[in-house]
């Protein structure tokens, strides 16, 4: 979590080569992808991505288009539209959230 917050990109693709446990869940259910979303650690944003984070996990705040629009990061939405990702089709398939 300290390496997404800190947007330590290096630390992170170490420890996934080390076969660490990228997609564990904080106390909160927070994800290691919502924590850098929340920090506006748009490099490790992306690395995060290209490994298959969970985008569609949530915590109890939402998921990480919740904690973008808290911390109101343009940046973060750009990623998640660069990666196309589903999320913003997301009502469609659960019918809980709408965008």
């Amino acid at each position: 979590m300290s390496a997404a917050k800190q947007n330590g990109v290096a630390a992170l693709w170490t420890l996934h080569r080390l076969g660490a446990n990228l997609y564990v869940h904080g106390v909160f259910g927070t994800s290691i992808l919502q924590c850098a979303v929340m920090s506006n650690a748009h490099d490790t944003q992306r690395v995060l991505l290209e490994l298959g984070a969970e985008y569609l996990s949530q915590d109890s705040c939402g998921h990480v288009l919740h904690a973008s629009a808290t911390v109101g990061d343009v940046q973060t939405f750009r990623t998640l539209m660069e990666f196309e990702l589903a999320v913003l089709e997301l009502a469609a398939k659960e019918g809980a959230v709408y965008w």
